[in-house]
């Protein structure tokens, strides 16, 4: 990532206060003074951001081709919060508008926030979920989280490995050796056979569905096991689409 911002900005006084609070966060900048400039630096440079002052640059007319040239983040100051304008800024292709302050710190803290949550939003709709979702339960691999009935429920690494296993194959029969496999990963010195019927009987208590009405994992005679939840959809493996 790129340790230099640039900054639009006619004011040299403004510029000077906070491009030397920013360097002492080993984070140094350019400065121009129109938008025409602001296009062809970003247009030869990575930068970490672009900063544009709203009270001395005419920037409205031009702030489409600066979006179209570079995906940096792009952030319009005010001096005061205009709605119209905010509104036009985010349309035109700005990532945020809002009222510059006088000291530094707080504009650093807020830029530096906005760009760390843009950075995890995007990590976000590169990532694949991790999220199965049925009638009653839901899990996440990634937040290691159960739901049931939306009440959050604590299991062993085991147990919630078993489970996400079972949800992941939906309506598929385990046999006692792919569950046991799966959950523990690891030869054992016990009966398989045995582990796996006293950890489903422990999973089944916890999760609070085991009932002749609605029991999640099924006996499968002289098969295995299965999860079934007729009402259920997985998301599994679904990409973030938004």
């Amino acid at each position: 990532m790129s340790m230099t911002y640039l900054a639009i900005e006619n004011d040299i006084a403004i510029h000077d206060r906070e491009s030397k609070f920013w360097l002492q966060n080993n984070i140094s900048s350019i400065r121009v003074s129109s938008m025409k400039d602001g296009i062809l630096a970003a247009e030869k440079n990575q930068f970490l951001y672009i900063g544009i002052n709203s009270a001395n640059i005419d920037y409205l007319p031009y702030l489409r081709l600066l979006r179209e040239i570079t995906t940096v983040p792009i952030f319009v100051s005010a001096p005061k919060f205009i709605p119209e304008e905010h509104g036009q800024a985010i349309k035109f292709g700005a990532d945020s508008y809002g009222q510059l302050s006088k000291k530094p710190t707080h504009n650093f803290v807020s830029v530096m926030s906005m760009i760390e949550s843009m950075n995890n939003y995007n990590t976000r709709q590169n990532a694949k979920s991790s999220a199965i979702i049925s009638d009653k339960i839901m899990i996440s691999g990634n937040l290691h989280q159960v739901f049931v009935d939306g009440k959050e429920i604590g299991l062993t690494n085991a147990e919630f490995n078993m489970l996400y296993y079972f949800m992941s194959n939906k309506d598929n029969v385990l046999t006692v050796n792919q569950i046991y496999d799966y959950t523990w990963g690891e030869k054992s010195t016990e009966s398989v056979d045995n582990s796996v019927k006293c950890a489903i009987l422990r999973l089944r208590k916890k999760l609070g569905v085991n009932n002749a009405t609605h029991n999640v994992i099924e006996n499968v005679w002289g098969a295995g096991y299965k999860f079934k939840d007729g009402f259920g959809k997985s998301y599994e493996h679904m990409e973030n689409t938004r």
